[in-house]
């Protein structure tokens, strides 16, 4: 495994940088298959080689004492190199489950005290990753469409507690976190993902 990277910061500290490029190179992932008629049998093996290629960028800028913007971006080319031996055929040259091409972080953060002790913030995150495979053998039916999440949090915070009104997806984005084909008389399985949900959250640090 090769790792590479750089941290940087400029004007006092208001803009932080770092830079990462990596290369993973490893044998024997262990990879699970659904088998039989129906699918229901699992069987657990061991791929023979994959590797990885990615960067990763993050920017963080603190333009006031109050304000904070952050950018994570990451980029990502995983495949098995040799994994030929399996229930589903040759599956070298396959993308790894559960790993995007492109991934990313937008937050931004606005906090001041409100009163002595107590301190008032606004924060906001999107993130973003792009199609994704489900399963080993690459299966459309299983592919994980790309999305985009933006989550919202306002509240008040001391030394031991935080109280947080929260919104997660508030734009109600509907896809699925799983899905399994299926054959009949059993029919296709999705996992949904949770829907836009808004809530009250109280946190006691001690």
């Amino acid at each position: 495994n090769y790792e590479i990277g750089v941290n940087a910061s400029f004007f006092d500290n208001r803009l932080t940088s770092r830079a990462t490029l990596f290369y993973l190179d490893w044998t024997d992932i262990q990879s699970t298959f659904f088998i039989g008629a129906l699918g229901l049998n699992t069987l657990v093996t061991n791929a023979g080689a994959a590797r990885s290629i990615g960067a990763e960028l993050e920017l963080t800028a603190r333009p006031t004492d109050e304000l904070m913007f952050n950018v994570n971006l990451g980029l990502l080319d995983a495949e098995y190199t040799d994994f030929d031996d399996t229930p589903q055929g040759d599956l070298t040259g396959n993308t790894l489950p559960l790993a995007p091409t492109v991934s990313l972080s937008l937050v931004g953060e606005y906090r001041r005290d409100v009163v002595a002790d107590y301190e008032g913030f606004f924060r906001t995150e999107y993130n973003y990753r792009s199609t994704q495979e489900g399963r080993n053998n690459n299966n459309a039916i299983e592919r994980q469409p790309a999305v985009g999440l933006l989550n919202l949090r306002t509240g008040v915070r001391a030394d031991f507690w935080e109280l947080v009104l929260y919104g997660e997806n508030v734009l109600d984005k509907r896809f699925f976190t799983n899905r399994r084909p299926g054959a009949a008389p059993i029919p296709n399985t999705v996992t949904p993902a949770q829907p836009a949900t808004w809530g009250l959250r109280a946190t006691l640090r001690y």
